[in-house]
């Protein structure tokens, strides 16, 4: 009996969906290794093409680390891209964007760096989790990658496939990496990172015999000011038209009223010549020295702390609007590790811009809940004197 010649319209069905289903039963691993061959030669700026929903999406899976799993998150990841400990610390201090993004953006600036060792450094940690939700887009990029290879009669290569533009794509990265983390790279390139070295930190609270620990990094311990006797010590932050205000709080603090003790007042433009070698290594160094952060919110305070890129006022600009933000930041970052516990900042709102406590921002930072008026200084001088005042 002759069998029945098969349909080779169902047949290829078939074999379609025998396809499909043996993908889809393919381990992970066995799809990392995969496509780690196949994506060897491709550089790591790809991923800051277009609208970048894949990068985006591999953050956020990074970010929400399995529970249960320990050390596998970014900072694992970090240093299987070639990132020392130095840099790691300095991101988990001082970066102001997602852990994984600002590292996958600086793995990106290098020339060697690429998505098939990203994977395998994946596969290391075991985060194959972060790998799968964006393993789809990855194997676009492999296929499209191959089928220009082929279009282009392109010998077989071993030399890296950089997106179009990539030496413009580049300096975009770098310009938005912030100063710390590209300072250590070239330092590293040239062979000096030994000038370079992290401290470790730790604030008193407030009557207690307990510390927080953390971390900033130093070129090395940079010349502080000179010394004050003072046992309470203030660093004031402010924008130009807060300037005027900031005197007249220096000038009251630094003068001792009866019983109240004079207090140490730092100011970034008064240490100028010692800030302007490496500005945020010296605000990160006194900002944990300090017993507290007094910011003067005015219009063009908000404004400036609004604005992740420092204001470009030149060389003779003031410092202490310049990094406003950055100060801003190592504030918050303050308040998040001590349990949103505000022991440290005191906002001043002059009694002539009183509109600023309906400015949204600050209704909705907590931080800036606690405030005194300008006319209120002495006052405030007081309560933390005597806050730290031995028992």
């Amino acid at each position: 009996m002759l069998k029945k010649a098969r349909d080779p319209v169902l047949e290829k069905i078939r074999e379609d969906t025998l396809r499909r289903e043996a993908i889809r039963n393919q381990s992970a691993e066995d799809l990392a290794d995969e496509l780690a061959e196949r994506l060897s030669r491709v550089h790591a700026s790809f991923l800051f093409l277009s609208d970048r929903k894949s990068l985006q999406k591999f953050c956020l899976h990074m970010s929400a680390s399995p529970a249960g799993i320990m050390d596998n998150a970014w900072n694992a990841l970090a240093i299987g891209l070639g990132f020392d400990l130095l840099q790691v610390q300095c991101v988990r201090y001082t970066a102001r964007e997602d852990f994984t993004y600002l590292i996958l953006m600086s793995y990106a600036t290098k020339e060697d760096a690429v998505l098939g060792h990203l994977i395998k450094e994946l596969k290391k940690i075991q985060r194959l989790d972060a790998f799968t939700a964006v393993q789809d887009e990855l194997k676009g990029l492999a296929s499209k990658l191959e089928e220009t290879e082929a279009e282009e009669s392109m010998e077989p290569s071993r030399r890296l496939i950089y997106p179009p533009k990539y030496e413009e794509l580049k300096k975009e990265l770098n310009s938005q990496l912030f100063f710390t983390i590209k300072q250590i790279e070239e330092k590293k390139e040239r062979g000096e990172e030994g000038e370079v070295k992290v401290v470790e930190w730790a604030i008193p609270r407030h009557r207690e015999e307990s510390r927080v620990q953390g971390a900033a990094v130093v070129r090395s311990v940079p010349a502080g000011p000179p010394r004050v006797t003072p046992k309470v010590n203030v660093f004031l932050t402010f924008a130009e038209d807060g300037a005027e205000v900031a005197k007249k709080i220096t000038k009251t603090l630094r003068t001792a009223q009866g019983k109240r003790p004079q207090i140490g007042v730092l100011i970034l433009d008064e240490q100028r010549r010692k800030v302007e070698p490496n500005p945020e290594n010296f605000i990160m160094h006194y900002f944990h020295k300090m017993n507290y952060v007094i910011p003067v919110l005015t219009e063009g305070y908000m404004e400036a702390i609004s604005c992740k890129e420092p204001c470009d006022d030149g060389m003779m600009g003031s410092l202490d609007a310049k990094y406003a933000f950055f100060i801003k930041d190592l504030a918050n970052k303050y308040y998040q590790s001590n349990w949103c516990r505000n022991d440290k900042i005191r906002c001043v709102v002059p009694k002539d811009k009183i509109s600023i406590l309906q400015h949204q921002h600050r209704k909705l930072d907590p931080i800036m809940k606690a405030f005194v008026y300008d006319t209120e200084i002495e006052e405030l001088a007081r309560r933390i004197t005597s806050t730290f005042t031995d028992d």
